[in-house]
C-alpha cells in the first residue's frame, strides 16, 4: 500500500500514528511526487493524501500554521509556507477544532 510506504519511506511527512513524529508541510507538488515515485494515477495520488488527511488533518494544519519550509518526498527543503497559508491553515484548524469540541 501506498500509505505504508510513505510512511516508511518519509516519516517526517507521513508520520505513523503510533510515532510521535509531527507532519512537516509538504511540497506544493508532492502528489506529482507520489504519482512518479510510485507509478501511480494522480487520482490515486489524491486519494492517498486524502485518506492520510482523514486522520492527521489536525496535526498537519498545525505544521502548516507554524510556517516554514515545505519538503519533497526525500526530506529535502522545497519551497516555504507562505502567510496566506498559514493564515489559511489556521482558521481551518480552528474550525477543525471547533467541529471536535461540540
Amino acid at each position: 500500500m501506498i500509505i505504508t510506504r510513505l510512511q516508511t519511506e518519509s516519516p517526517d511527512l507521513f508520520p505513523h500514528p503510533t510515532n510521535d513524529l509531527e507532519p512537516v508541510p509538504w511540497a506544493r507538488n508532492i502528489g506529482n511526487q507520489i504519482m512518479i515515485r510510485y507509478r501511480c494515477s494522480k487520482r490515486v495520488a489524491r486519494l492517498v493524501l486524502s485518506t492520510w488527511l482523514e486522520t492527521n488533518r489536525e496535526d498537519y494544519l498545525q505544521a502548516v500554521a507554524d510556517g516554514g519550509h515545505r519538503f519533497d518526498l526525500d526530506g529535502q527543503k522545497d519551497g516555504v509556507v507562505t502567510e496566506g497559508e498559514r493564515d489559511r491553515a489556521g482558521r481551518e484548524l480552528e474550525t477543525v477544532i471547533g467541529c471536535g469540541q461540540e
